[in-house]
């Protein structure tokens, strides 16, 4: 068998990342016997679902890969190594409360994954891989063209809007997703005419245009190769991925992982002035930078979690009662919405500035106490779950689309609930507008078939 004909499974290959990572944290750390335990138990649950997921051959889907990554490897793993961190070394006076973030990630992890495995069990005939010929809808060029058309303005006019307000990014995203998704689609079903097409060259300059803003660019690439696998998934009907895919995959990884511990050095200099310190001191780039780059990759979500947690016991002396995911009305109830900006609120007690998310899980706490453990997984899996549904099932690009559309953030940004909430709203929103010209301008000239 040649190498380009090798295939390796998803769930080994995540497997063997669980356990390489596991006993390099054992080394880096064992600060209790009771979060060693945990740690232990959190892994093994891990390794347990995704045998079991391999077995029923149901792929790797979002809401397994946000457990997984989010409440294990954000919120377990990396409370566990930040406990060895020198940040925690020099702040022994927050023991308490550090650990309590601690117990808070392990049974909030606890209750996702029980609510992961009923959900496979429930659907698992839904989520099976079965190939299913897609639909094939039709898009006219005029739907395309106003929202890339939106897209541009606001590349040109974003130093501006962005002096307003950060919120922008969220408009942004929805539609340029839109488009992401369907280049995605004429590639897999012509990926020769993709050259041929304006928007391939639209969107290179969109990404190229976002090098600038890592939490734009993985709120957009993210979901977009996560619907590349699944439709490569459907089609070849196996759980394998090709070796020589796989090494493409881990040299792009690479060069982004690069680029996101360079970007660190951009900040407080010009790029002649990192590059000549990369090249000049690599000592430095290697071993502070990549430290530099998992603390803020990983551990600095149980940081602001543990922020805010600490404002609301003792600052605040209160909980928010779900208010904060209804901020845009609180005026209704006689209260000022930039006292419940959980991210302004973080950022101000992280750095004196800025924009901090605390996370789901401390945003959680901070409206409803040791409840979040349940109410933050009830509120966020019960949507994830609905869409991912009904796209295995009937496997559309629309319900694809709003199936992945908030994913990003939720996975590597820490995205709080109501973010989730907002892109899927615009996401309508946008789909709504594309059907509704789509009906009025009965265009004969059609970008492709589905």
């Amino acid at each position: 068998m040649t190498i380009s004909n090798s295939n390796v499974n998803i769930y080994k290959i995540l497997n063997l990342g669980l356990i390489v990572s596991y006993f390099l944290a054992i080394l880096i750390n064992f600060y209790t016997i009771t979060t060693f335990i945990f740690l232990t138990i959190a892994m093994a649950l891990c390794i347990a679902m995704n045998q079991y997921m391999m077995k029923k051959r149901i792929p790797p889907v979002a809401s397994w890969i946000y457990i997984l990554f989010y409440f294990y490897f954000h919120s377990i793993f990396g409370c566990f190594t930040f406990l060895a961190s020198p940040f925690y070394k020099n702040t022994g006076h927050l023991t308490i409360i550090y650990l309590k973030t601690f117990y808070i990630n392990f049974f909030t992890f606890l209750f996702c994954i029980s609510m992961h495995f009923l959900y496979c069990k429930t659907f698992k005939s839904s989520l099976q891989l079965t190939y299913k010929k897609p639909d094939r809808p039709r898009l006219n060029n005029l739907s395309l063209v106003l929202i890339s058309l939106i897209l541009i303005m606001y590349y040109f006019t974003k130093p501006f809007l962005l002096s307003i307000t950060e919120s922008f990014n969220i408009f942004f995203v929805p539609m340029a997703c839109f488009i992401f998704f369907h280049i995605v689609r004429i590639y897999l079903i012509q990926p020769s005419f993709l050259f041929r097409s304006p928007f391939f060259y639209l969107i290179s300059f969109l990404v190229v245009s976002m090098l600038g803003s890592r939490y734009t660019l993985f709120t957009l690439l993210l979901p977009v190769a996560m619907y590349f696998l699944y439709e490569s998934l459907f089609k070849k009907n196996t759980l394998s991925i090709n070796l020589i895919n796989l090494i493409k995959t881990t040299v792009f990884t690479s060069i982004v992982v690069f680029y996101l511990n360079f970007s660190n050095f951009l900040k407080i200099r010009t790029f002649d002035m990192a590059l000549q310190l990369v090249i000049s001191k690599p000592s430095i780039f290697i071993q502070w930078g990549f430290g530099h780059l998992y603390y803020r990759t990983i551990e600095i979500y149980n940081q602001l979690s543990m922020i805010f947690m600490h404002y609301t016991d003792n600052i605040k002396n209160d909980y928010f009662y779900g208010l904060t995911y209804l901020k845009k009305g609180a005026f209704l109830f006689g209260v000022d919405p930039s006292a419940l900006n959980t991210n302004t609120i973080t950022a101000k007690l992280y750095q004196g500035y800025g924009y901090a998310m605390p996370g789901p899980i401390g945003d959680g706490y901070g409206n409803f106490g040791y409840f979040c453990i349940f109410i933050v997984p009830l509120i966020t899996f019960p949507i994830i779950y609905y869409f991912e549904y009904k796209y295995f099932k009937f496997k559309t690009l629309k319900s694809g689309y709003l199936y992945l559309l908030g994913i990003g953030g939720l996975i590597f940004n820490a995205s709080s609930i109501i973010h989730y909430l907002s892109f899927l709203f615009l996401g309508f929103l946008i789909l709504s507008i594309t059907t509704t010209f789509k009906f009025i301008f009965k265009s004969r000239k059609i970008i492709y078939t589905d």
